[in-house]
């Protein structure tokens, strides 16, 4: 899908907007279903304070995490503060809701997130804003991801990645570490793709995760195949916690890619650092991450990400600063989404 398909997309919502306008309808859609399932919607038909809202709730430790929550929804309107009372506002929440059904895409890429929200993520959200801690390896978590990272939207986002880092030609017949490989969509579609001429270094921090990447089944040229079976794959467990560099020698990769984990992890200056190091000269790294324009702005996507577990949304200067660091110079950052660093050595 070239760039144009994507301005196609951004007009259907009837004007143009930003992939960071887009995102927060999406997110904004997410955190409805997310009320709706608890029930909170209705709860707050009738004005309600903060306190009230976390007796509704029961047991909320996270009570930043809860009041950046409603300051959000208020901002944005779908819900009205009135005095220290916050109400329901159905007219926005429709209209949001409409903005993002028209937006096929969109709707797409999100629909796990708000299946899982109707279901037992809701229960998760609500057990971090109780003060428990969960990670992607978490089973509720990971099961929706797994959905979510096989959706058309996300091959879209991954086509437009490779796009702007070059192209489908340029990727072929180069090393690639796919970093957070997950439970094995990525590396098919990469591998796909690219018709099958790359080598593939798949890694991931977490064993379980991993292995159900090792027995991925796809399809490709009209055979049934597993990803452990291919001559050109390989797979690196890495540690979460970066106490130990990644098990990869000096300029020996051509691309890191990185679909959707720097929001997951507090250690994105370690991930630069260790992609510069194995990077060869003119290598790049590929990275697509909701990403805000300033450090303090209060997202709605900042909040979705607290809310499953994550860790943060990283501002462009945040991820500029820390790529630059790592020894990076020619780095670019598009549509509020998408990061691209290339390696040259003077």
């Amino acid at each position: 899908m070239s760039l144009r398909f994507y301005f196609s997309i951004l007009r259907s919502l009837g004007a143009v907007f930003s992939g960071r306008k887009l995102t927060k309808i999406g997110t904004l859609a997410v955190l409805i279903e997310f009320l709706r399932s608890k029930n909170i919607l209705d709860f707050l038909r009738k004005p309600r304070t903060v306190e009230e809202i976390k007796g509704y709730i029961g047991g909320v430790k996270r009570e930043d995490l809860l009041t950046e929550l409603l300051t959000v929804l208020a901002r944005d309107e779908l819900l009205v503060r009135k005095g220290e009372k916050y109400v329901t506002n159905e007219k926005k929440i429709n209209e949001i809701l409409e903005q993002y059904r028209k937006t096929r895409l969109l709707e797409e890429g999100s629909r796990g997130l708000r299946f899982g929200f109707s279901s037992r993520l809701s229960d998760a959200a609500v057990e971090i804003l109780r003060g428990k801690n969960h990670k992607f390896t978490d089973a509720v978590i990971a099961i929706t991801f797994f959905s979510q990272t096989r959706s058309e939207a996300y091959n879209f986002g991954r086509k437009l990645l490779l796009d702007l880092g070059g192209g489908k030609k340029f990727f072929q017949n180069k090393t690639i570490l796919n970093l957070a490989c997950g439970f094995g969509a990525e590396p098919a579609f990469l591998y796909t793709y690219l018709d099958g001429k790359c080598t593939l270094i798949l890694a991931e921090f977490f064993e379980n995760i991993l292995e159900q990447c090792r027995q991925h089944e796809f399809e490709f040229k009209g055979e049934k195949i597993r990803l452990e079976d291919l001559p050109n794959v390989d797979f690196r467990l890495f540690d979460p916690e970066f106490k130990e560099p990644f098990d990869i020698s000096d300029e020996s990769v051509d691309i890191v890619f990185s679909f959707q984990l720097l929001h997951w992890t507090k250690h994105v200056p370690e991930i630069a650092k260790e992609s510069y190091r194995i990077l060869k000269d003119g290598g790049v790294f590929l990275s697509a991450t909701p990403l805000k324009k300033d450090v303090n702005e209060l997202h709605p996507t900042d909040i979705l990400i607290k809310l499953i577990g994550g860790y943060k949304m990283w501002s462009e200067d945040e991820l500029h600063k820390i790529f630059y660091d790592a020894g990076f110079r020619d780095i670019s950052i598009k549509y509020s989404n998408f990061i691209v660093a290339r390696k040259w050595i003077a």
